[in-house]
């Protein structure tokens, strides 16, 4: 889920999200007999983002977003002969990249409307960093994705919207997204 409040500047937005992603955890495991298995455990963690996009042109505003989730790094465990053949400790995610929203309706009428139907995309990259018997690991996941999106307006200043994507993300093809939005 997520809750957002945007304040419309004279030229910017900005929106102050929280949504929750999924961080799979994929346990190895050496068998007796020597054959390998594995298992995926996903665990749902918090995400909290900003993001400050300008309207370049007349439907379209496009602009940078930054965030951050508590997730977990996997290390392998050396020297195991028969067990679990890694381990997960705490890592700080940190999330950038672009988006952009192309309102759609407008196309159709030129009548303001309480309802608004738009056209997503985001590409960007987590960066995860996490320690680990005094070693520090970097690792980074590329995410991109394309959705749609449907907000209502209950005045000029406050609505709802949510919104679907398709693409790649953190372990997951489908990220969704629902909130509140405040214009200032």
């Amino acid at each position: 889920m997520l809750f957002v409040i945007t304040a419309l500047g004279q030229k910017f937005n900005l929106s102050l999200n929280y949504s929750q992603i999924n961080d799979a955890h994929i346990w190895k495991f050496l068998n007796t007999s020597g054959g390998l298995e594995s298992f995926q455990e996903n665990k749902i963690k918090p995400e909290f983002s900003m993001s400050l996009s300008y309207p370049f042109i007349k439907n379209l505003d496009a602009g940078i977003y930054l965030g951050y989730s508590g997730l977990s790094g996997s290390v392998d465990n050396e020297g195991v002969t028969v067990g679990a053949i890694n381990s997960y400790t705490n890592a700080t995610g940190l999330l950038y990249g672009l988006n952009a929203h192309y309102q759609l309706l407008p196309l159709i009428t030129n009548k303001p409307l309480r309802l608004n139907v738009f056209a997503t995309t985001q590409c960007g990259v987590i960066d995860k960093r996490y320690r680990f018997n005094y070693k520090n690991y970097i690792e980074y996941t590329f995410e991109t994705g394309a959705g749609l999106g449907l907000a209502y307006n209950f005045t000029r200043n406050f609505g709802i919207y949510g919104e679907a994507m398709f693409g790649s993300f953190y372990y997951s093809n489908f990220n969704w997204k629902a909130g509140l939005t405040f214009k200032l």
